[in-house]
């Protein structure tokens, strides 16, 4: 498996992880109208991006369950501008962070990717 395989593999196991605990919280937003849904996450993903606030996080997963829970994409188009303030973010922290924080983030992503690829392994045999 690629990188960029591992990567977006990861990335669906994380919505699956998002999904699971949205789900056993009883899928609140589940009676929510396209353009009400819309509204949730763009607000939540604008106060993740300008202040990290957890709560916002938070909304912002449950929203994005709901999303793939329909199976439907977040308007990303609409927060362009606040995933770009959302990035700088990471960057500057990354760019502040010691160089052993950075290889910890590394290892442990790496550890994540690496147990995906064997629970993929595993379910294949």
């Amino acid at each position: 498996m690629s990188i960029e395989e591992s990567v977006h593999a990861y990335l669906k196991h994380k919505i699956f992880i998002q999904i699971a605990v949205y789900t056993s919280e009883g899928r609140i937003y589940r009676d929510q109208h396209a353009a009400a849904l819309e509204k949730l996450w763009v607000e939540s993903f604008k106060k993740l991006a300008t202040d990290l606030d957890a709560g916002a996080g938070k909304i912002n997963d449950d929203v994005e369950a709901e999303y793939a829970l329909r199976k439907l994409e977040p308007p990303c188009e609409l927060v362009e501008e606040f995933l770009d303030i959302l990035t700088k973010k990471a960057k500057d922290s990354m760019d502040k962070a010691s160089p052993q924080k950075i290889l910890d983030i590394g290892e442990s992503l790496l550890r994540d990717i690496e147990a995906l690829e064997q629970e993929s392994r595993d379910k294949q045999n």
